[in-house]
This record gives structure tokens, C-alpha cells and sequence, in this order.
């Protein structure tokens, strides 16, 4: 959750919304080697590849959390 918002303020502080799907794909790309076996890296990338590619498809922008 934490990465989500992170990567989520920072395309809205940089008013690039649009590489959210990118951003967040590239904070799981650096995660990922130290939370799964390296055998099964390939498939957690494409899991996490295929989970935002759908959430991206949906044409909605997310919206950010205020407090």
C-alpha cells in the first residue's frame, strides 16, 4: 500500500498521472528481487505487469487520498 501511494504522489506532484501504470511496475521491479524466490522472479513481473495493465484499462485515472 505504501509503494502504491508513494508512486501516486509522486505522478501527482510531478503532474504526470499517465506514467502511474509505468512507476508503479518499476517500484514492484525493484521490490520483487528481495520479497520472492529467484526462481519465480519472471512470474511475480508478469503477474505484476498483467495486474496494472488491467487496473490501467479500466480509462479512470485513480484518484489520490486527502485528508
Amino acid at each position: 500500500m505504501d509503494t502504491l501511494v508513494g508512486v501516486r504522489v509522486l505522478a501527482a506532484a510531478t503532474d504526470r498521472s499517465a506514467d502511474l501504470p509505468v512507476r508503479l511496475v518499476t517500484a514492484w521491479d525493484l521490490l520483487l528481487p528481495g520479497l520472492v524466490d529467484p526462481t519465480k522472479l519472471d512470474y511475480f513481473h508478469e503477474l505484476v505487469t498483467r495486474q496494472v495493465a488491467a487496473v490501467s484499462d479500466r480509462g479512470t485515472p485513480p484518484q489520490l487520498l486527502t485528508a
